[in-house]
């Protein structure tokens, strides 16, 4: 008989190393059962034993080999073919280890035989391999590895809180089955519970520091706990840790969704493609090209957005991808593009209201309001608690200028929930829009009652106040928005017209300046400083100010049209003229028709007769909107002409139109006075 240095035989080896693999000392038990054998290596025990050191060691391929050994020396060991089995579930030669697993069986029923088959039949038959773990319970109460296969069956069949209950147990038999712990945190993954993930993968990496996916969960945990530092370290540790490059694509994948979710969308796509280099499986692919496209929309990369929804669309045509090539493409005004996505989802998926949603908004932007409420409709009757298809509705009936289809609308979102203050806004907008200034402004304070910091609502109230001539209630109410939100540039801007409207042009220039100081782009801004020097004739610095609307919005019709009228009253008809005319030209296809009418008329292209019957429209509100417009323009030609009496005239109409929010109201007004001290 043979001993070692230390006086132990083969025998004694392997009973220390049975310990130390016991205790979880994989390196002492491999340096036993390697000296073992070295003095024996008859000893088939040995080479099953190491095969178990290897398996813990992630040597898979060594573990078979010993296993074979062991099974050559001695046929009927039945530890060596359950300790094959193990190592080939973990190549994936399932059929091979449900073979070994089988042998195990016969030649030892109480062995973990049954818990290696359940694992192995775990891929292709989950009510056999439910059973076998249930047998092997049964024989071997105490065995840990089949309450721990069981619970992976459970995840298999998404009954996770019964995976949860064995792999406790596991955990409970075994404290050191470092899979236990990592198998329970996918479990609580699963529902939600991100601190109990933590833990137990923590747990797990406590006993196995280079459990590559330990580190891999704990991430996704983390990142769905928003801890974005600590699940970028632990994504890190995975790469430097795992031996499967192909796995690395969900580590990736997840550092581009952290830098997604940090706005630096160029190291987002930068990792999202290196998931896509890392795993060229379809299912990998498709997220990452869907990932990649939602970080190029958001870097307004539309054209790249595009082309990676297309990309994972063509490897898995799921209604969530033609969702956000829709929505690209809806970015990019290919509103045609959209709704033809749009459709694809809804036909892939007919349950997905949202489909019918935004193909409800492209519609509405093609000016398709009848077919957009009807998609709106359609994604009610799949959720019909859903309220923003409402707001949609009402929206759509406002453009259509059915207000009093859009106020039952608004009525119908108030009843899902009567304690909501932006809908009673959405309501009072309709109303304010069908002139029930009363019931508009009722709304109003209803939503300032559910929500004292709604300035957005003492906004709206106060601009129905304003069309009320209730000025001081309007500027009241201004102010109280400015007061919840001081850099509220609209409340402003607002103030300043009621301030106008009120005769404190000292107050209402305060209120613009604000504005420029908040907004130095703001070209509204300078519109109405504009309309005050202008309305005080003061022609010089008015001009200063229609200049800088024409060159921050250089499409601004009516800037050039108040130009024109500056210049013409400044005895520079001729050259504005030539500059309206030039502006006309290079602006044919994107100038709204009225718009594009009364240019023509001050340059001399439609004669005044023509020019004022145009107009005159079958809607009460377009026509006093554009008749208030029409006699202005008309009524300062005449003026600059020297002919008073008609200019008086026309001013006079152009203020009995009663619109008195526009313009050319207060510009009439203010010409009137002028005329008539």
């Amino acid at each position: 008989m043979a001993f070692n240095a230390s006086g132990q035989t083969a025998t004694d080896l392997i009973n220390s190393g049975l310990i130390k693999y016991n205790a979880g000392d994989n390196t002492g038990a491999m340096a036993d059962y390697n000296q073992a054998i070295a003095l024996d290596v008859s000893q088939a025990e040995a080479f099953a034993d190491r095969a178990a050191v290897e398996i813990n060691l992630g040597s898979y391929s060594a573990a078979v080999t010993d296993c074979n050994r062991a099974i050559e020396l001695k046929p009927g060991l039945s530890i060596a073919y359950l300790n094959r089995s193990g190592a080939e579930i973990d190549l994936g030669q399932f059929s091979a280890a449900m073979t070994d697993a089988t042998e195990a069986i016969q030649l030892d029923p109480t062995s973990d035989g049954y818990a290696n088959r359940g694992a192995a039949e775990e891929a292709s038959d989950t009510t056999s391999a439910l059973a076998d773990c249930n047998k092997a319970i049964e024989l071997k109460p105490g065995s840990d590895m089949a309450y721990m296969t069981r619970g992976n069956i459970k995840i298999d069949l998404k009954d996770y809180s019964g995976a949860i209950t064995d792999y406790s147990k596991s955990i409970e038999l075994n404290p050191r089955q470092y899979l236990a712990y990592y198998n329970r945190s996918r479990a609580e993954l699963a529902l939600g519970n991100y601190d109990g993930a933590v833990a137990d993968c923590t747990l797990a990496l406590g006993i196995k520091p280079a459990l590559a996916q330990a580190f891999l969960n704990r991430g996704l945990a983390k990142l769905d706990k928003n801890d974005l530092d600590g699940a970028t370290a632990d994504y890190n540790q995975f790469i430097s840790l795992g031996t499967d490059p192909t796995e690395f694509s969900k580590a990736y994948n997840n550092l581009g969704l952290i830098n997604y979710r940090q706005k630096n969308y160029d190291a987002a796509i930068e990792f999202y493609t290196k998931a896509l280099d890392a795993n060229p499986t379809t299912d990998t692919q498709a997220t990452a090209f869907d990932n990649r496209g939602d970080a190029k929309k958001d870097k307004k990369d539309l054209p790249g957005a595009i082309a990676d929804y297309t990309q994972a669309i063509a490897i898995t045509p799921v209604a969530n991808y033609y969702l956000d090539r829709g929505n690209a493409k809806y970015a990019s005004e290919d509103y045609n593009g959209a709704i033809d996505d749009y459709t694809k989802a809804a036909t892939v998926d007919p349950t997905d209201s949202t489909a019918y949603s935004n193909r409800g908004l492209a519609k509405s932007q093609k000016g398709l309001y009848d077919d957009a409420i009807a998609d709106y409709n359609l994604a009610i009757g799949i959720n019909a608690k859903d309220s923003i298809d409402y707001e949609y509705i009402g929206t759509a009936k406002i453009a259509k200028k059915d207000y009093a289809g859009a106020i039952s609308t608004y009525t119908q979102l108030i009843s899902l929930d009567t304690n909501e203050p932006s809908s009673y806004g959405h309501r009072g907008y309709a109303k304010m829009k069908n002139q029930d200034y009363a019931g508009a402004i009722a709304d109003y304070t209803t939503a300032i009652t559910l929500k004292p910091d709604f300035a957005q609502g003492y906004n709206a109230r106060g601009w129905v106040k304003d069309l009320q001539q209730d000025y001081d209630g309007a500027i009241a109410d201004y102010s109280q928005a400015i007061a919840i939100k001081a850099d509220y540039i609209t409340a402003y801007s607002n103030r300043g017209q009621a301030k106008v409207h009120k005769g404190d042009n000292t107050g209402a220039v305060a209120d613009y300046n604000k504005v420029l100081s908040l907004d130095a782009q703001n070209s509204s801004a300078y519109w109405w400083l504009g309309d005050i020097n202008y309305n005080t004739h003061n022609m010089t610095d008015a001009l200063v100010d229609y200049r800088k609307v024409v060159e921050l919005s250089p499409s601004s019709t009516y800037g050039y049209l108040r130009i024109y009228l500056i210049r013409a009253r400044l005895g520079e008809e001729a050259q504005a003229t030539v500059e309206l005319k030039t502006f006309l030209d290079s602006q044919t296809n994107s100038i709204p028709e009225w718009g594009t009418k009364v240019g023509n008329f001050l340059v001399g292209q439609t004669l005044e007769d023509t020019f004022l019957a145009s107009a005159k429209d079958a809607d009460p509100v377009v026509n006093a909107d554009q008749t208030c417009e029409a006699y202005f323009y008309a009524g300062s030609k005449h003026l600059f002409a020297g002919d008073k009496p008609t200019a008086i005239a026309y001013f006079q109409k152009s203020v009995g139109t009663n619109v008195k929010t526009y313009s050319e109201y207060l510009s009439a007004a203010a010409e009137l006075k002028a005329l008539q001290p």
